[in-house]
């Protein structure tokens, strides 16, 4: 399906199923009821003495238990203040610890008598588990006691002692080349502290990117490659697809995003990073391409993609579209990738009055199409899909609606991009190849000529003059910038 798909062991059988700990019923994980109190509620009064988490640094590894048992948790944690993102916990499969099940950033919420207070933020698939509040304690022995909290006013659902294993608190997600020849060198490495889609945009000298399993935007300046802020949005927790927002568009008054459990689209103003507008829409809504006063905006799950007017807030014009999954638009008319058909559709930009289907005719692994197209662009002239399974770039006239040629790529393509006069390609293969041999591709559109170079990427995109490819790392994404050599 549409979904972007992690290169982690990530295929569980409780996608549908909400983990909650502290309950009598047995549970897969530990975790609590979704809002903390305020620290003062319960618990001891706030010291005055600064923040000593250096105690704290490293990595530390164990389990909580509670009446049901053990389950393995890791926390990485560094030295800051309060109020600061101060690392990560991750909650693991107790039959398996190899496998994530969840993870959330910790921020240091209080300093207390008996330890300190950290609060979960979900960063990734929030639905298996819920956000909780830790105390944790240096002890004597060089260990660390931890308190799990659903009610600081309550008595804590689960303990454990975890023990330090390392004392680097952020080890480099993925191995990245320090050149990239014929390219240039990154310039910026930037966590996520979640994953995104391909579906990204520029504007307002920012990169934007929907974090879609924690329901953020999360902006990220294009010069600097710096994190500007996370605006919420979606809650992934509230769609099957678990994809929540999966697209963001810019416009002239601000960042379109589409938010699947409210079955709407959102405005965030960049002048405050905060949603101001909102606009319903019929089915959920996955992918969005905006030109000048008007969005078009694709449900997968309700095969439908709909024209919107954004001045007005109404909807314009509906049209019944099999599994869309990217949309693009150009002044002739707007493209829409029927995903499961393996099909790109023209459609009018005014009626959505269907103007031509182009078969991509790829072979097709299996009756979903999960490897075929997903995402379709308008640059340089020409339409251009990445063409996952038939491992290409096809290239479409838009005048005649003919595929023009296909650029045959090393492995599979999961997002093409534009920018710097040139197309780029994510280059990936899940079958076994490791992540730091993933490749980005460049496309010369007036040649056709490919060139590989060894930088890793599942998406790929263009901002502030730079070249972004997103890298899965085992359960977050990273964001690398390279500005390209002149």
């Amino acid at each position: 399906m549409g979904r972007r798909r992690r290169p982690v062991r990530s295929a569980l059988a409780l996608l549908g199923l909400l983990v909650v700990a502290c309950q009598p019923a047995p549970v897969t994980v530990p975790s609590a009821p979704a809002s903390a109190p305020p620290s003062s509620a319960g618990g001891a009064a706030p010291s005055d003495r600064p923040a000593d988490t250096a105690a704290l640094t490293g990595v530390w590894t164990g389990s909580l238990a509670d009446a049901t048992g053990e389950y393995p948790v890791t926390l990485r944690l560094a030295d800051c203040g309060p109020a600061a993102r101060c690392g990560e916990s991750e909650y693991t499969k107790p039959d398996d610890p190899s496998v994530p099940l969840c993870a959330a950033d910790l921020v240091l919420e209080n300093v207390r008598p008996d330890g300190f207070q950290f609060v979960e933020t979900m960063t990734w698939r929030p639905w298996e588990c819920l956000a909780t509040t830790l105390l944790v304690t240096p002890q004597a022995d060089g260990t660390l006691a931890v308190k799990q909290y659903g009610d600081l006013a309550q008595p804590p659902c689960c303990t454990g002692t975890l023990t330090r294993v390392a004392l680097d608190p952020a080890p480099t997600p993925v191995a990245l080349p320090a050149a990239v020849p014929g390219l240039g060198a990154p310039t910026a490495v930037l966590d996520l502290h979640g994953t995104t889609t391909q579906y990204t945009a520029e504007g307002f000298g920012s990169l934007w990117l929907p974090l879609d399993q924690s329901g953020e935007v999360i902006r990220v300046n294009a010069a600097s490659g710096a994190e500007e802020a996370r605006v919420p949005v979606g809650d992934p927790s509230g769609v099957e697809l678990r994809s929540d927002p999966h697209a963001v568009a810019v416009a002239d008054d601000g960042v379109w995003v589409t938010s699947a459990a409210g079955r709407e689209i959102v405005l965030i103003d960049p002048a405050t990073n905060a949603v101001t507008r909102r606009i319903a829409v019929p089915g959920e809504p996955y992918a969005i391409a905006i030109k000048g006063r008007r969005a078009w905006v694709g449900s997968f799950q309700d095969d439908v993609l709909v024209a919107v007017d954004l001045e007005a807030g109404t909807v314009l014009a509906t049209a019944v579209v099999a599994k869309p999954t990217g949309v693009a638009v150009e002044k002739g008319g707007v493209w829409v990738v029927e995903h499961r058909s393996n099909t790109v559709v023209h459609l009018d930009p005014e009626t959505l009055a269907v103007e031509a289907r182009i078969d991509m005719g790829s072979e097709r692994p299996n009756g979903l199409c999960g490897f075929c197209i997903e995402n379709v662009i308008v640059a340089e002239g020409s339409v251009w899909t990445a063409d996952n399974y038939r491992q290409s770039v096809t290239r479409i006239d838009p005048a005649t609606d003919r595929i023009i040629d296909r650029i045959a790529t090393p492995h599979r393509v999961w997002d093409v991009e534009a920018g710097g006069g040139a197309i780029w390609a994510s280059q990936f293969d899940e079958g076994g190849m490791p992540v730091e041999e993933w490749q980005t591709a460049r496309i010369d559109p007036a040649s056709g000529a490919l060139t590989v170079y060894p930088l890793p990427a599942q998406s790929v995109a263009w901002a502030g003059d730079a070249l972004w490819t997103g890298v899965p790392a085992r359960r977050s994404d990273v964001l690398v910038r390279v500005l390209p050599a002149s």
